[in-house]
């Protein structure tokens, strides 16, 4: 918690020239609220955009910065968990289709807004609804039947989706919505054995791109004469996760085998 000296020279660095030294200001969980209340009418978006972002924000300033004339900051306000339920129904009405979507992914919209979302004339905040995990499954059970691929792979991802429309997802004709009921967590957690070769096809789909990113990583590392600590560390961590995966075994042998090559040709270098 800050002191009143520390508080008095927030207030005071909020009128300072430099929009960066501001916008640091808007973003410190110890800015006053009255404070944050002056910098959501700052001339700068970035900083209007650190003041929506602030989780110490007043619900009053949320309120103001929804009528932001900045598409980013109302945006920044509709898909925060705690702006109140009014002001997230009235974002729900906007013009831009990503302002929206983000009231639709918003897990504390009130249903009857859902209900009208679902229907929305942009695609992608139909896909926000089947995306939501408070859909409720009717919502869901429809929008399975949606022309649009995201939408439907959205409803696929969806953990509220019912497995039953889940099943009948599994057949669809698009590979991205089949895809998308194999990493849903409900298929994940199914122990029935009906969608065993679709998890299996899940696995070894992961198993193809995760060897090629590691090989694309590998060969990155091999331009160098030693390879960076950030690189030697994600490199592990890959690795790591990958060792968890049963499928994965033969593609992390064949990454420690290059591993292996790359660090000997370095040594010879």
């Amino acid at each position: 918690m800050a002191d009143d000296k520390d508080l008095n020279a927030l207030a005071k660095f909020a009128n300072h020239a430099d929009s960066e030294v501001r916008e640091r200001v808007a973003d410190d969980h110890d800015t006053p609220g009255e404070v944050l209340a002056k910098l959501a009418h700052d001339e700068d978006i970035e900083v209007r955009v650190s003041v929506a972002e602030n989780p110490f924000a007043p619900k009053e300033v949320l309120a103001e910065l929804a009528h932001d004339e900045d598409a980013e900051v109302r945006w920044r306000v509709a898909e925060r968990h705690d702006t109140p339920i009014e002001v997230l129904t009235e974002l729900a009405k906007g013009v831009e289709a990503g302002v929206r979507e983000s009231v639709a992914l918003n897990p504390n919209i009130p249903v009857e807004v859902l209900a009208e979302l679902a229907w929305d004339k942009d695609p992608s905040v139909r896909a926000g609804v089947a995306g939501n995990p408070s859909t409720p499954a009717e919502f869901l059970r429809k929008l399975a039947d949606h022309e649009n691929v995201r939408v439907r792979s959205a409803v696929a991802s969806n953990p509220a989706t019912h497995i039953e429309v889940l099943a009948k997802l599994a057949k669809d004709t698009e590979s991205n919505v089949r895809y998308s009921v194999a990493g849903n967590p409900v298929i994940q957690s199914d122990q029935t054995g009906k969608f065993r070769s679709l998890k299996r096809r899940y696995r070894v789909h992961n198993a193809v791109v995760g060897f090629v990113v590691v090989a694309v990583f590998l060969s990155f590392g091999a331009l160098f004469v030693s390879m960076p600590v950030w690189l030697d560390q994600l490199l592990y961590e890959i690795l790591t996760w990958w060792r968890r995966q049963p499928l994965l075994i033969v593609p992390v042998l064949v990454a420690g085998i290059l591993a292996a090559a790359n660090r000997r040709a370095r040594k010879r270098d």
